[in-house]
């Protein structure tokens, strides 16, 4: 009960922020469409069709907006939709708070939410320290610390570099390291490459600050979690070294 009482506050939180920074100015607003494709431990793949809204708040903020449609080998399909705010601070870059609710077509549910600092390194480069939660219905809980680099290599292409740590229900830790490309061989074209590797890994990685989308970018689907419950669509327990990739591209707007 508390846990659903927490998440539900998280939830009225984020659309607070969301629509109190809202700009009055439409011109401000831009977004795009794209569509990935996905795979990970135990032959899982996920393809997906997203669109996002976003905007900038008050000089270096941010508001992005999302919503997604997937189908995954193990729970079926979808629905996504997910918030993130970019909030200047004196001292820091931005404090970072996003927040991701998946809705399948059967019973599978899952809820991610993941705040902290993004620090401006210099260079053009960017550095975040978040805390991340992801849990679903399938007994799937983690608890973890995920760091994010995003490298500027030229002005077409950008470079992410992260890794995360976090427990897991049974006792078990989690750690997986990212590498991600983000290339935009047109002015209004973006394509995404990221590659995962880590031990228990318990998801695709949620990183993405070199992509357009930041944060909210990826799909929080659990990449395996407990079978106890038996029930169709619920994703098989797999562990020790696993790797997860994932292709994408997106179309830019205005």
């Amino acid at each position: 009960m508390a846990r659903a009482l927490l998440i539900r506050v998280l939830r009225i939180v984020l659309v607070g922020l969301a629509v109190a920074a809202c700009p009055r100015d439409a011109r401000a607003i831009g977004g795009g469409v794209g569509i990935d494709y996905s795979g990970g431990p135990g032959d899982q793949r996920t393809q997906d069709a997203l669109g996002y809204l976003t905007t900038k708040l008050g000089g270096d903020g941010d508001l992005t907006l999302i919503g997604a449609r997937y189908d995954n080998t193990e729970i079926g399909p979808g629905t996504l939709g997910a918030v993130g705010v970019g909030i200047p601070v004196p001292g820091l870059t931005l404090i970072r708070v996003s927040g991701a609710r998946t809705i399948g077509d059967k019973n599978y549910r899952a809820f991610r939410l993941q705040a902290g600092p993004e620090l401006n390194v210099g260079g053009g480069r960017t550095l975040g320290i978040f805390y991340l939660h992801v849990e679903d219905n399938l007994a799937s809980l983690s608890n973890g610390v995920v760091t994010e680099l995003g490298v500027p290599i030229s002005p077409v292409l950008a470079g992410g570099l992260g890794a995360a740590v976090a427990s897991k229900e049974g006792g078990r830790t989690s750690a997986q390291g990212t590498a991600s490309m983000t290339w935009g061989p047109a002015g209004r074209v973006q394509l995404l490459g990221e590659m995962s590797v880590g031990q228990n890994v318990v998801g695709f990685s949620q990183s993405g600050s070199s992509s357009q989308g930041g944060v909210l970018g990826r799909l929080p689907i659990m990449g395996h979690g407990s079978s106890s419950k038996k029930e169709a669509g619920a994703v098989k327990a797999e562990y020790g070294t696993q790797a997860t990739g994932l292709v994408g591209i997106r179309f830019l707007f205005p």
